[in-house]
């Protein structure tokens, strides 16, 4: 409660007036529609083309530990565990619950607007990788008798290391390249300017 109040206050300072974005957000989009000005998308669109984008070889494990932490909690702590640790992973699950129904709650109030882009669901990412994880290690474990999934595990890495290159350094890089042209750009003008004014003080 205080981290909202610090932000309503931080609002009333940036807008002049009071407001909540996040109120705000959804009457543009639901209440008056006016993101359908970019563009619609099939309501849909984030469970089958947003997360299999923003994923890639990792949805199969999100789905699979977003399915996990979606069952219901166990009643008590599991009896194989000392006290402290069944508490723990009895928390452990909790935590990655509430994660994933957080995760299902925003794809669905966000699949509620017409206008969808992959980069609205961006903030889900880091939990949709926490909720993998256990599927991920599970499926490749113990490495010792991988057999036919280590020529799998070396295509997942080598695949996401030349995403990864690819994403960085070759997509969509035109604006680099043209904040770096209109850079030189300026510091040629910059250059005749002076060596003009130069010339002109002799």
């Amino acid at each position: 409660s205080a981290v909202l109040a610090l932000s309503v206050l931080v609002d009333r300072l940036y807008y002049q007036t009071w407001t909540f974005p996040p109120v705000r957000f959804l009457y543009f989009n639901i209440a008056q529609s006016l993101a359908a000005f970019y563009g619609k998308n099939r309501w849909d669109y984030y469970f089958t083309e947003g997360l299999p984008l923003l994923l890639t070889t990792a949805l199969p494990f999100a789905v699979a530990g977003l399915w996990q932490a979606l069952q219901p909690l166990p009643q008590h702590p599991p009896p194989n565990l000392p006290g402290s640790e069944a508490r723990k992973a009895l928390l452990s699950k909790s935590a990655l619950r509430a994660l994933a129904l957080t995760t299902v709650f925003v794809a669905v109030l966000l699949s509620s607007i017409s206008h969808k882009e992959v980069r609205f669901i961006y903030p889900l990412l880091p939990i949709l990788h926490l909720l993998s994880a256990h599927p991920l290690a599970a499926f490749f474990r113990p490495v010792t008798k991988l057999h036919w999934k280590a020529p799998l595990l070396v295509a997942v890495l080598l695949f996401n290391i030349g995403l990864g290159q690819y994403a960085s350094l070759v997509h969509q890089r035109g604006v680099i390249d043209v904040l770096s042209f209109l850079r030189h750009e300026q510091e040629a003008a910059t250059e005749i300017a002076t060596a003009n004014g130069g010339a002109h003080g002799q």
